[in-house]
Order: structure tokens, then sequence, then C-alpha cells
């Protein structure tokens, strides 16, 4: 479970959070955990939800939608600072990067046009066959060495676009597997710091209702 005040990942037997110090809801767990599926809500239904008394079933809604939102917020914030950092890295070393790879392109294409005219002369040159086929094995090893680092630049920046792009399919598949547990909710309320309020706010008893807990949220401008 989470701290509905900071957000921190408790262990599902804390009373207290490890990182602010806040009493964590008393509710059972076994109480907490929603059914396997919830079936699609009207609006009808949606309406009553909003000013019934908060009871254990909406209780059990908000602790799972709660969840959901913390688990798609890590992949989203994973994904942002990942995205922030390779375009700082880019924005300061990308240049050079991309020099480098001109340059090791460009003698790489050198290499292999004297390789080639190299095999292309050891019939015809004068010579024993051991010193031309040292010269061409010394050509192979020097061809080599500049792909090896051109392999290095583009793996790294591969890597990188990779890991950030499978943060933001987590955070979609989260979305997308959860669904039916955040359609109680309105779509500007299926935030993690929302949800947080919107459940401190309940155990605290300030909010009675879905409604009044709603309107607390957005007057305290919580995002």
């Amino acid at each position: 479970m989470f701290c509905p005040n900071c957000g921190e990942k408790l262990d599902d037997k804390a009373k207290f959070c490890s990182k602010c110090g806040k009493a964590v809801a008393t509710i059972p767990q076994s109480t907490v955990a929603a059914p396997e599926a919830i079936p699609t809500l009207t609006m009808e239904e949606k309406r009553a939800l909003l000013d019934r008394p908060i009871d254990q079933e909406i209780a059990n809604m908000l602790m799972k939608a709660q969840e959901i939102l913390h688990e798609a917020e890590y992949h989203n914030v994973n994904y942002q600072v990942g995205l922030e950092n390779y375009i700082y890295k880019e924005a300061s070393t990308g240049g050079f990067k991309n020099l480098a790879l001109g340059i090791l392109a460009v003698l790489e294409v050198l290499v292999l046009c004297v390789s080639v005219f190299e095999l292309s002369q050891i019939s015809t040159v004068s010579g024993s066959l051991s010193d031309k086929l040292g010269g061409v094995l010394l050509l192979a090893v020097f061809n080599a060495a500049l792909i090896v680092p051109m392999v290095a630049i583009v793996r790294s920046r591969s890597n990188q676009q990779v890991q950030i792009g499978n943060e933001k399919l987590e955070m979609e598949r989260v979305y997308r597997e959860n669904a039916a547990f955040l359609e109680f909710l309105p779509k500007d309320f299926r935030t993690a710091g929302r949800v947080d309020y919107i459940i401190n706010q309940c155990q605290a008893g300030r909010a009675s209702t879905l409604r009044e807990a709603y309107n607390m949220c957005e007057a305290a401008g919580v995002q």
C-alpha cells in the first residue's frame, strides 16, 4: 500500500509512514482488495456515487485507484526524468558524438578502400605473400578499431531510447489494463496526487462524500 500523505510505498501491515511519519489508515488489507473486475458505470451511477456517504465500498475503490495511479506515476516520472536526461546529454555531448561518428565513418571508408586496393594488388605487386597478407591484416585490425567506437556510440543512444520508451509503454499499460478501476473517478481527478489528497480528507473526516472531497481538492489546487 501507499502513504496517503506523501505517497511512499509501505508494508501492508505498516501503521505509520517510514518517510513522513504520518499514521496510515487502519483499514484491514483484506477489505482493501478490490474485486477482479468492475462493471462499467453509467452516468447515473457515477452521479449517485458523488453524494453517497463514504463507505467501505467507496474506500476500497479509492485505495485501488491510489495503487494503480502511483504505479503509473512511477513509470511516468522515470519516463520524464529519462527523457530530460537524454535531451540534456544530447545537447551537451550530442554534437561531439555526431562529429566523432562522422570522422570515424570517413576513416572507415578510407580504410576499406585501401584494403580493397591492397587485396587487388596481391598478385601483381612484388614481395612475399606473407608481407602482403600482413599489410592487409593490419588494415583489418585498424578497420575493427574504428568500428568498435562507432558501435558503442550508436548502441549507447539506442539503449537510452529503448529504456525511455519502455517506461512510457509501462505507464500506458497500467492505465489500459486498469481502466475499469478508475472509471468512477472524473478524468481530471485520475492523478496520484489528487487521489492521495481525497483519501487523506476522507480519512481525517473533513469530507463525507466524494463531491465534498473533489471540491476541497480543487480549492486546494492539488494536481
